[in-house]
């Protein structure tokens, strides 16, 4: 049995949900594939408002490639952003992220970093303001499956930034 195949039997059926409205499950579609994905939601007077992340395979953890950046974050008085880092491994992980100006090249506004335990998910926010920030993210051990989320203040709708990946 390959890596991928081991680390799917030893995922079936694995999720979690917390008391804060995060859920998120691993899925093993075959042998061969594992697919990762999340959501995020509130539950409010107005109802339900939620964002689900993109989907991923088992190879698209970050630094599988290259540098991995996102951009279009935003924070004012009326959108938030939030980084989450989900650890699909047996070991800890670390993820640095450093947040850019949106001007090319642009200053370095503030770097943040995830710890992250084995088969855990952590999410934190970004307090810097900006429009239009680059993020690039860097991983230290472990297997991190990583992504930003811009939320509207007022009905708390989330819209999902991925990652790309940079190819000299």
């Amino acid at each position: 049995m390959g890596r991928a195949a081991s680390r799917a039997a030893g995922l079936r059926g694995r999720s979690s949900r917390s008391s804060s409205g995060v859920t998120g499950g691993l899925q093993t579609i075959s042998h061969r594939d594992l697919v990762v994905t999340s959501e995020v939601y509130v539950d409010g007077p107005n109802g339900r408002f939620s964002t689900a992340t993109d989907t991923w395979t088992i190879l698209d953890f970050l630094g599988s490639t290259s540098f991995d950046w996102t951009t279009g974050v935003r924070v004012d008085s009326r959108t938030r952003a939030n980084l989450a880092c989900s650890n699909a491994s047996y070991s800890a992980s670390i993820v640095r992220v450093a947040l850019y100006h949106p001007t090319s090249p642009g200053p370095m506004l503030k770097e943040y970093q995830l710890t992250l335990l084995p088969w855990s998910w952590q999410q934190i926010p970004v307090d810097v303001a900006v429009d239009g920030g680059t993020l690039l993210w860097r991983p230290y051990g472990g297997e991190a499956f990583c992504y930003a989320v811009n939320v509207d203040n007022v009905s708390n709708d989330g819209t999902f930034l991925g990652r790309a990946t940079f190819v000299p």
